[in-house]
């Protein structure tokens, strides 16, 4: 576990930014802008807070959190962000049921405080563009989906024809995304490497491989129980006394899930070993469900594992 000599909680709306730092006697606030963040690191600086031992963390706000996050993170501060469910959960179990701004910077101090290894840290910038190209690529994908939908069971000419310019558009729109992309991925020499070996894997195409790189920055650090987890697909037990439950996937990164599982498809007819994993477990009279996602999970360890080990992949002989 990480160790940490002070613990900050950063509750970030959308102009002001609520602050509870050790060191500081009470709460303040700051505007959510560029010059709040200079006022924050000054007054942190003054308070004595060093980069190497403070942790802070902060919650998901729709996008408001990113520009502190990252002027922090230039600053070398070390910032996390946290799962809100979880934070909430904490504060309940501790029987704190009021929630100001002030209250929530001070439940993420101590939550900090509680579990400093939990939250996800800020990727590289050239990360978090391609994160954002590959969001809106998918955003644009489901809307063609509409599209074509609609162009299946409308029989006005005028509707099809504006349909049909619509999907031609939306068509050139996710080409000139997916160039982009690429261009990101080939101008970083390690993210291109690391694409390269997690394309080497079969099940895993561009798509697979690039919501990988935007969505699983801790892929060949993390252990391979953690990537599954992260991933959702990780099943947790639901024993008690005698009685042993129903496993169930929960949580993790829902995006990134719902391709995986398009991959784990793919990979459970073509990966030689994932076909014999998953016939294997037919034989067994296993239901389809449980047979994908436990493919799904032998996939993304497996992902795991090829960019640790720095290889390209192999069948087992």
């Amino acid at each position: 576990m990480a160790r940490f000599d002070h613990f900050v909680g950063l509750d970030v709306g959308k102009y002001t930014v609520a602050v509870y730092a050790d060191g500081i006697e009470a709460s303040f606030e700051i505007s959510n802008d560029a010059s709040g963040h200079s006022k924050l690191i000054a007054i942190l600086e003054q308070a004595g807070l060093k980069r190497s031992g403070t942790l802070m963390v902060l919650e998901p706000t729709g996008g408001y959190e990113t520009p502190l996050w990252a002027c922090l993170f230039e600053s070398q501060y070390l910032v996390k962000r946290v799962d809100a469910k979880q934070v909430r959960h904490f504060a309940k179990a501790g029987g704190l049921l009021a929630k100001t701004d002030p209250i929530d910077a001070r439940l993420l101090r101590n939550y900090a405080c509680a579990f400093p290894d939990r939250g996800q840290e800020l990727s590289a910038e050239n990360q978090r563009c391609i994160k954002d190209f590959v969001a809106r690529r998918s955003a644009l994908v489901e809307t063609r989906k509409g599209v074509r939908c609609r162009l299946k069971q409308s029989a006005q000419a005028k509707l099809i024809n504006m349909d049909q310019e619509l999907e031609t558009m939306l068509n050139q729109q996710i080409e000139g995304i997916e160039r982009k992309i690429c261009e990101l991925v080939d101008d970083d020499k390690q993210m291109a490497n690391k694409n390269e070996m997690l394309q080497s894997i079969p099940g895993i195409g561009p798509v697979m491989g690039w919501m990988l790189l935007a969505h699983m920055p801790e892929l060949g650090r993390a252990r391979d129980k953690q990537i599954a987890a992260l991933a959702g697909v990780a099943p947790f037990a639901h024993d008690s006394g005698r009685s042993n439950g129903k496993r169930f996937v929960q949580m993790g990164r829902r995006a990134l899930r719902n391709v995986l599982y398009q991959a784990a498809l793919v990979a459970s007819r073509y990966n030689p070993d994932l076909k014999n994993f998953a016939e294997r477990l037919k034989k067994a009279g296993k239901p389809h469900k449980l047979i994908i996602t436990a493919v799904a999970r032998k996939l993304i360890v497996l992902a795991n594992t090829i960019v640790r080990q720095n290889r390209m992949w192999e069948p087992k002989i």
